[in-house]
């Protein structure tokens, strides 16, 4: 693993809704659900989240799964 790598955060939340808002990256997956539940209560549920998860080898964020 590189430095480059080492520096991004494991995870890129997005919300896929109405276009694509990157809501954050977060480390881990309790970070994720904060901002997941957050970002629900202030659109009322009115949202897709994405998550994606960091690929090492090409430093590019794949599809995870839909929350």
């Amino acid at each position: 693993m590189d430095n480059r790598s080492e520096a991004m955060t494991k995870f890129k939340v997005v919300d896929i809704k109405e276009g694509r808002d990157t809501l954050g990256y977060c480390d881990n997956m309790v970070q994720v659900n904060k901002l997941v539940k957050e970002r629900i209560e202030d659109t009322d549920g009115e949202c897709l989240i994405e998550l994606r998860e960091l690929n090492t080898e090409t430093h590019k964020y794949r599809f995870l799964k839909i929350l």
